[in-house]
């Protein structure tokens, strides 16, 4: 479903429509966070919820690596730009674990806090 959103939005969509697009996909993913965080999904929700977020997310990382490779003046450029937001999602990834586990957060408040981060994305 991916390729096929994605081919759609190079097709159809400029510059500012895919950035809003990408906005809405992490707004979705937030919100699916906050709703797998408040609990009492059924089997069915959950793997609805899990097949929202999955997709929310590959957009949002599709349309990035389109807007970066859009940007980028060459190749070497946009494939460094592409490494620097892997390693940002890593460091981002891995910091957000640290934060949750040095906390000793229950798993409502750290799904909350990825609810947090996929807002601050889609801002």
């Amino acid at each position: 479903l991916k390729p096929a959103l994605m081919f759609l939005a190079e097709r159809f969509l400029g510059s500012c429509g895919r950035r809003l697009l990408a906005s809405f996909c992490a707004l979705l993913c937030a919100i699916t966070w906050g709703r797998v965080a408040t609990g009492g999904l059924d089997g069915f929700m959950f793997l609805a919820c899990t097949g929202i977020v999955s997709l929310s997310s590959a957009v949002v990382d599709g349309l990035i690596d389109g807007q970066v490779a859009e940007q980028s003046t060459d190749g070497d450029s946009a494939a460094a730009c592409r490494y620097l937001c892997e390693c940002g999602q890593i460091t981002g990834g891995l910091l957000l674990g640290t934060v949750v586990w040095a906390l000793a957060l229950d798993t409502w408040a750290a799904l909350f806090l990825t609810t947090a981060a996929w807002f601050s994305v889609a801002a």
